[in-house]
């Protein structure tokens, strides 16, 4: 796993040893920049259930404003403070090791706003895909034209619209869907 593009180019990154993070693709990750592209320069960036980081880092490398880490394993925060220090990276980021749906009220506490949310929860708990998007939609924290994407397996259904988000557009990557919401007009 490797940076793509920007100030990190090339640089390899390292995931937590075990089956509790899945390290995204290249090809996803591709992807997912090539559409974010023009929103990623200036921007603030929130990656949770970050595992590695790489979403995160790349964002960073490609010249996001600050990034905010959040992944409630000891393991992953500590590979994505190693995989930050490997890039370079000394500043421009947060990174906390807490509970996604803790960590989602702190920020409403402190009026933090996003350009862009990445979300990649853990494919074994099903039931967190519609919770995080619920407890995202009434929360507020993506900026106006903000975009917030996540990351299911391809068979799951996510609605097309929950509370103050709509769905813009839906992309599968093999045996992944990425569904990227904005918010809903009126």
């Amino acid at each position: 796993m490797r940076v793509i593009a920007g100030t990190a180019k090339g640089r390899r990154l390292y995931a937590p040893k075990g089956m509790e993070t899945r390290p995204i693709t290249a090809k996803i990750k591709e992807a997912l920049f090539n559409i974010w592209q023009d929103r990623i320069p200036g921007s603030d960036f929130l990656d949770l259930f970050a595992g590695s980081g790489s979403i995160g880092i790349e964002a960073l490398s490609r010249g996001a404003d600050h990034v905010a880490f959040v992944d409630k394993s000891r393991k992953a925060v500590e590979m994505i403070k190693k995989n930050l220090e490997i890039c370079g990276f000394r500043s421009g980021y947060d990174i906390y090791q807490d509970d996604v749906f803790r960590r989602i009220g702190w920020f409403e506490k402190n009026e933090a706003v996003f350009d862009i949310i990445y979300l990649d929860p853990p494919f074994t708990e099903g039931q967190i895909f519609y919770s995080v998007i619920q407890r995202l939609s009434n929360a507020k924290l993506l900026k106006r034209d903000g975009i917030f994407a996540i990351r299911t397996r391809k068979e799951l259904e996510v609605p097309d619209r929950i509370e103050q988000l709509k769905k813009m557009r839906q992309k599968v990557y093999g045996i992944s869907s990425v569904h990227f919401y904005g918010r809903a007009e009126g």
